[in-house]
């Protein structure tokens, strides 16, 4: 038989009924001595004199035999294996509450000594110092944005024979705009003789003094090489 006993009781017809799983012999003797041979045929019934119904608790009579297990080596040992569970539950809830304890110092006082209260005050300040500085820097991008706008961003080249007997493609336009469209072409003309350079204002890519198709071409493919940048980016 082994040491732990289950027990479950039940009331029928002022009869106690005992069913079980582990409970040694001498108890169940000491009950009905007729235990062995009623065992055999399967009857577990315990004599009505073998409990009493008070209050709706059932008392066993025979204190005895309980006595005698309880003192036996099984219940001992285990007890014994009890009480070492408790030490080795108990010891890893102290090491627990240990660690607990340990995290708790290290939040209230930090790695420099200072109090929970002073930690979170000088995170609070450090948060809206930054806050501040996140706002200058956000005023000074849009300072140089508004002066990129008017930088020249947007360039375009072409290169063209002026006049029928010259050759190389000596001759060109260069037309240099900001995002707005506005800055200056250049063209030069060239021929055996002379090589002439113009410029030309430009205010959203157009210009008060008249363009060659040239230099319209020029500042067509300035905006487009302007547009797939941005597209790029």
């Amino acid at each position: 038989m082994g040491a732990e006993t289950t027990l479950a009781i039940r009331r029928d017809r002022r009869r106690c009924h005992l069913a079980w799983s582990s409970l040694p012999a001498s108890i169940w003797r000491r009950f009905d001595p007729s235990w062995a041979s009623r065992a055999r045929q399967g009857d577990f019934i315990i004599p009505q004199n073998a409990c009493a119904y008070r209050f709706g608790r059932i008392l066993p009579m025979e204190w005895q035999a309980i006595r005698d297990w309880a003192g036996s080596v099984e219940a001992n040992l285990l007890l014994a294996l009890s009480v070492v569970a408790l030490l080795i539950w108990n010891l890893w809830l102290t090491m627990r509450w240990r660690a607990l304890q340990k995290r708790w110092r290290q939040l209230m006082t930090g790695s420099e000594g200072n109090s929970l209260e002073q930690l979170l005050y000088e995170t609070l300040r450090r948060v809206s110092l930054m806050d501040e500085t996140l706002k200058a820097h956000g005023n000074h991008l849009q300072q140089l944005q508004s002066q990129t706008d008017r930088c020249i961003q947007q360039v375009g080249i072409l290169r063209y024979d002026a006049f029928p007997d010259s050759g190389g493609q000596q001759s060109f336009a260069i037309a240099l705009l900001n995002r707005h469209g506005d800055g200056i072409v250049l063209s030069g003309i060239h021929s055996r003789q002379e090589m002439r350079v113009y410029a030309k204002p430009i205010q959203r890519m157009r210009s008060v003094i008249g363009l060659s198709d040239e230099e319209q071409l020029a500042i067509r493919e300035a905006v487009a090489r302007g547009s797939e940048s941005e597209a790029r980016v």
